[in-house]
């Protein structure tokens, strides 16, 4: 509803560009009203401050418009809370300790409410709010907010315990939902932040979602990018942006001073592209709870989601450009160690482009993109047995699919479950 007062524009002969269902959904299955169904939950991104839910378990109810009121299961918007702004992030679709199923999401930007961040927690099946967790920084005239958000079961036993997030100030924040009472549930490190990204005094926004692994020690990591690119004057910042990888181990209010530094040590050209190498710097675990590499290009930033895969932390960066022939900008594919934030041993990149991934190529971290690119999406099962492959398929600003040749894991190409029917 927050985008239908629009739609008429659409025919206007003076038509100029606005947003309308702009962000990315979530689908996954979930217990409502005693049996599984199949739900669909979606914001708006720039085109409204708004959350919606959709019953897609049936697709053949939506082939007449009579079928509606069976689709559509709620919306929540700015008119149900100031303090949901444009909603950015994709939302979670989780069961909760207090045993209702929940969709989780950031509180998005620009809110006309309190002007803090936080997150929501709304009953899957009604919409009905069970939890608003907010964090207590912002405020009207600078608002702050949560676009994207990542949520974890800890303790294997089902239902998600922990919820990490970003905000505009560059804190990384963790939510706590392990207690069976929600009304327990709030913001961990008795309300401060995990950490806080700074580089050069400044703060570094955080709007993509972070990843999450098992520490090979104890506790997880949190691997995250730093930038924004949502703002009409974006593209034109040339503050220095990062990527962090700092482990949950039980403390909280970390700054760089806890981490230890990688950097990209120099830039060579193979068959025509261009190629990173970087530090492989040692963690002391010890005294130290991660890492963080600053990006190296002038306005180089982190604005879609990491990916970690086979013990590989795996970044797209974008570098923004005025130039309207460069389709918005260029960037890097960078593919570190996730634990250490270093060069990885083994060689990921195909740097001589002969279609296979072995001792003739060079060790590299980061492979440079023509356009602005995409999140990854992997596609496994080339190669040998002894010699496994993968494609990573991105999409482009500049109306392109880029497809990069790596090495992978031997485990990733193998049978990981099954299911045996009776």
């Amino acid at each position: 509803s927050a985008v239908y007062s629009e739609i008429s524009k659409l025919t206007g002969q003076s038509y100029a560009h606005r947003f309308y269902v702009d962000a990315s959904p979530n689908v996954d299955d979930a217990k409502i009203g005693g049996s599984w169904r199949t739900v669909l939950v979606s914001g708006l991104g720039a085109g409204g401050r708004g959350v919606f839910a959709l019953d897609v378990t049936n697709p053949g109810l939506f082939a007449s418009e009579a079928n509606a009121d069976n689709i559509s299961l709620w919306e929540f918007n700015s008119s149900n809370d100031a303090d949901l702004g444009y909603t950015y992030g994709i939302p979670a679709i989780v069961k909760l300790n207090d045993g209702n199923w929940g969709a989780i999401f950031g509180n998005g930007y620009n809110a006309t409410g309190s002007g803090k961040s936080g997150i929501f927690i709304v009953n899957l099946a009604t919409g009905a709010v069970i939890r608003k967790i907010m964090t207590g920084v912002g405020s009207g005239p600078n608002p702050n907010g949560i676009g994207a958000i990542t949520a974890a079961d800890l303790d294997g036993n089902g239902s998600a315990d922990v919820v990490y997030g970003g905000d505009l100030t560059g804190r990384l924040w963790k939510f706590d939902l392990s207690d069976p009472l929600s009304a327990n549930w709030g913001v961990a490190f008795s309300g401060s932040p995990l950490f806080h990204a700074v580089s050069g005094g400044n703060n570094q926004a955080i709007t993509s979602a972070p990843e999450i692994s098992l520490h090979p020690i104890s506790g997880v990591i949190v691997t995250f990018g730093t930038g924004r690119y949502i703002a009409t004057d974006d593209p034109t910042t040339t503050q220095t942006q990062s990527i962090y990888g700092v482990r949950d181990n039980g403390s909280g209010d970390l700054d760089r001073g806890y981490l230890v530094q990688q950097t990209v040590t120099s830039i060579f050209t193979s068959s025509g592209t261009q190629f990173r190498t970087m530090s492989n710097n040692a963690i002391d675990w010890a005294s130290k709870y991660g890492w963080y590499l600053d990006l190296p290009a002038n306005g180089e930033r982190v604005a879609v989601d990491p990916v970690l895969r086979a013990g590989r932390a795996v970044f797209t960066t974008l570098v923004p450009s005025s130039n309207p022939c460069s389709a918005g900008g260029t960037g890097w594919l960078m593919e570190v160690n996730y634990s250490t934030g270093g060069q990885l041993t083994d060689k990921p990149f195909d740097t001589n482009k002969d279609g296979v991934v072995n001792g003739s190529d060079q060790s590299a971290a980061g492979e440079a993109l023509s356009a602005i690119s995409s999140s990854p999406a992997v596609q496994s099962g080339y190669g040998t047995s002894t010699s496994p492959l993968e494609n990573k398929y991105l999409n482009q600003s500049s109306g392109n699919i880029a497809r990069v040749l790596e090495s992978s894991s031997r485990l990733a190409n193998r049978r990981m479950s099954w299911r045996q029917q009776q």
